[in-house]
């Protein structure tokens, strides 16, 4: 059982009435709150881990800051919607200088829609796969994430896949599918101690390429660019690990006048 809280902001792209062909973006933030119930399951065989189970949860939704007004579809509050999810994922076992895992298969599938409420109609379905291969080198890595989604109603305006890098800089459009690349690899294990504020442990680096819609358009990126990431762990403890991430990306999908967008991350993992 898990509960969790959430303040996300949100970007979608919507259709202008009477001008199908007219797209214009718009924003949002919102409070979500979600209980949820989940049947895991792992198993190792030979030199691989299999992960697999399924969940069941709702939530409740606070939108607010919402840069368009008078939409179709679109709620301030939704409550109460039921979420189902089931999940596969293998991995190959991971050396201790592996990135990611050198082969690994993952697939989840999502439903939510309203069964509680007459005033609220709609439902989304979305499909996420991730995989893993290994690259020219020791320790390097490929991963492939490919995500489709179904939406109509009240979730019209709801994304539930991961999105292309600088999203929300980038032409509107609805996103049906997404295909997110990136080649990991490692730079250096300085093993350097900064006094006792930190210990830094690896550096690794990252190229990426962003693909949106593809079944609509060329295969061409909307976004593409390559990072640094920064593993250390803090005041000597040997836990978390914390990870500060800085990507610069092209937006090549993008109307603005500077398509270059830097972004930064703090993250830990135990």
């Amino acid at each position: 059982i898990q509960l969790s809280y959430k303040h996300l902001g949100r970007e979608q792209g919507v259709k202008v009435e009477n001008q199908p062909d007219s797209i214009i973006p718009l924003h949002w933030r919102e409070h979500v709150s979600t209980a949820q119930v989940s049947l895991p399951f792992n198993t190792y065989i030979r030199n691989s881990s299999y992960s697999y189970g399924l969940s069941v949860a709702t939530s409740y939704t606070q939108r607010y800051e919402v840069s368009q007004k008078n939409l179709k579809n679109f709620n301030s509050t939704l409550t109460l919607p039921m979420h189902y999810q089931v999940y596969f994922q293998k991995n190959a076992l991971r050396a201790p200088l592996d990135l990611q895992p050198r082969w690994g298969q993952h697939i989840s599938v999502t439903y939510r829609h309203f069964p509680f409420t007459d005033q609220l109609k709609g439902s989304i379905w979305s499909v996420r796969t991730n995989f893993f291969f290994p690259g020219l080198a020791s320790n390097h890595g490929i991963q492939v994430r490919y995500s489709w989604q179904e939406t109509n109603g009240n979730y019209l305006l709801t994304n539930d896949i991961p999105l292309a890098y600088g999203y929300s800089l980038l032409s509107p459009e609805i996103v049906s599918s997404t295909l997110l690349t990136s080649y990991r690899l490692p730079l250096a294990y300085p093993d350097f101690a900064i006094g006792n504020l930190a210990y830094i442990k690896r550096i690794h680096g990252q190229l990426f390429s962003d693909f949106q819609n593809i079944k609509s358009k060329q295969l061409s990126p909307a976004s593409y660019g390559l990072g640094i990431t920064l593993d250390f762990h803090a005041f000597n403890y040997p836990a978390p690990l914390f990870s500060f991430v800085a990507k610069i990306g092209y937006l090549a999908n993008s109307k603005q006048n500077n398509k270059l967008h830097p972004t930064f991350s703090l993250s830990y993992a135990y």
